[in-house]
């Protein structure tokens, strides 16, 4: 997987290799296009809806660009189909296109050109460098019809903006040093297995960045020969990866710029990480705040519960207390009625037995 940045001038001559149907016999016979097999070519697609240029022209419109010159008008991710992948290459790419328009910095896509006609299965997607910022406004030269002179001429008017093209505010080195395992994270979590970056390439990455630290380190304790570590660590380089050192070598810049280059990554790449730490820290702080306001509730909420029982305690015990008087008094009317009963019942029995004398003459015998 490779990122790649190209300025507005590059359009119109990237688009004849991007779009399969201009693949033509004399393009192919070009040597950029030698690798192309035209047998395969009817295989190609586009996964993007709408013309290339015309969707960069739409956004020229809306998004701000200081200079056409110097601006980067689009950026070129390749992504190569992995040859363990457990799935076709037409479900890889479009897993891989819905994730990347889905992303904040890859969203705003013009391109998604799959490509089988090649070495290998790869797709490349191309997306603005689109940036979102406050609402400002600039002036800007815009062709408009003048209905005096019949033709259009060029004025200069006032336009808003609330974004604008700027790669370098977008695409860092945090960026490119975390897309692969991004993107080796998405693919998985969609079901898909692959190795979107190879062994190899995890092995030299860890082994290069040992190296750095180590010269790095000698070079601050022995600045004066600076130039023999340097050199040192290019042959060490050549030996682990001849191929790269080799496109290395046929750069502009010269070994020593290259080495600073990478000293300059790798410092912030550790900064990066001690930023990361601090997050971490703070947020651990932030759970530490957090269980200390949990407890206070904690103990509110107890209260309140104690409370509640206290007041559930003191309505039983007075529902209680009037349910122990309504059963007592319940009692004292079923005796009372028992003693009416039995006196009733005595009166009888000693009219019967004693031609109605009364109770007292019977005592008085």
């Amino acid at each position: 997987m490779k990122l790649a940045k190209y300025g507005f001038n590059k359009v119109t001559n990237l688009k004849l290799h991007y779009e399969e149907h201009k693949r033509d016999d004399e393009i192919i016979k070009d040597t950029s296009f030698s690798k192309i097999n035209p047998t395969k070519t009817h295989l190609n697609y586009n996964l993007c809806e709408g013309d290339m240029i015309e969707l960069l022209e739409a956004k020229k419109k809306t998004a701000y660009i200081r200079s056409e010159k110097t601006d980067v008008a689009f950026c070129d991710l390749c992504i190569t189909y992995p040859k363990d992948c457990s799935v076709s290459p037409e479900i890889f790419f479009k897993a891989v296109y819905d994730i990347l328009t889905h992303d904040r910095i890859f969203k705003n896509c013009i391109g998604a050109f799959v490509h089988f006609d090649e070495t290998s299965p790869h797709m490349h997607y191309i997306f603005m460098p689109i940036e979102q910022c406050k609402e400002f406004t600039k002036s800007k030269d815009v062709k408009v019809f003048d209905e005096k002179k019949q033709r259009e001429v060029q004025r200069r008017v006032k336009t808003t903006y609330t974004e604008k093209f700027n790669a370098k505010g977008i695409i860092d080195k945090e960026l490119l040093n975390n897309l692969h395992p991004y993107m080796q994270k998405k693919i998985n979590e969609r079901g898909i297995q692959g190795t979107i970056i190879t062994p190899e390439r995890v092995k030299f990455n860890a082994w290069k960045k040992e190296q750095i630290e180590y010269y790095n380190d000698l070079i601050k304790k022995d600045p004066d020969n600076k130039d023999k570590y340097v050199n040192e660590f290019w042959e060490k380089y050549q030996q682990m990866n001849p191929k790269e050192y080799k496109k290395g070598d046929r750069a502009k810049d010269s070994r020593l710029e290259q080495f600073n280059n990478m000293i300059e990554e790798y410092e912030e790449q550790k900064k990066a990480e001690f930023e990361r730490s601090v997050q971490d820290i703070d947020k651990k702080f932030d759970a530490k705040g957090y269980y200390e306001q949990a407890k206070i509730q904690f103990e509110k909420d107890k209260q309140q519960i104690d409370a509640n029982k206290k007041e559930a305690l003191k309505n039983y015990n007075e529902l209680a207390k009037k349910d122990y008087i309504a059963k007592t008094q319940e009692i004292d009317k079923k005796k009372e009625l028992a003693i009416k009963s039995y006196e009733k019942n005595l009166q009888q029995h000693i009219h019967d037995n004693f031609e109605k004398a009364t109770l007292d003459e019977l005592l008085a015998r």
